[in-house]
């Protein structure tokens, strides 16, 4: 057995308003349901990172009991320029945990997505 990615499927009230602001923080969007909005489900993707947003309705009717956007989770990425990550998220007042070096050596800077949803992207010193 081998995993090979983890896309999260966010569940979201405004799959628009979710991609524009992901788009603010350079996300590109990649492919939506349906073509045209408004949509029930979309992906973004930046590097490696992919992110699927689907509309809270849309979502819930698929998996019976899922809960409401924003969780009780962070998504932890890893990545280099985490300082003009910082500065997109800054404009967009979206900072949680502003810069900050972590015991196991990275440079972090948490955020929160207008769902609720907390990321944290994370500098390592032997970033390539």
């Amino acid at each position: 057995m081998h995993l090979h990615t983890l896309t999260p499927n966010l569940a979201v009230d405004d799959v628009q308003a979710t991609i524009d602001w992901y788009e603010k923080l350079g996300f590109n969007l990649e492919m939506t349901v349906p073509d045209k909005g408004p949509f029930d489900w979309a992906m973004v993707k930046m590097g490696e990172i992919e992110l699927m947003f689907q509309r809270t309705g849309s979502l819930q009717d698929e998996i019976p009991g899922l809960g409401q956007p924003g969780g009780g989770f962070t998504l932890f990425i890893r990545m280099t320029g985490v300082q003009e990550m910082r500065d997109k998220a800054d404009a967009l007042d979206a900072i949680v945990v502003d810069l900050h070096k972590t015991f196991y050596q990275a440079t972090e800077v948490a955020i929160k997505d207008p769902s609720g949803y907390h990321l944290v992207f994370a500098e390592f010193d032997d970033a390539e």
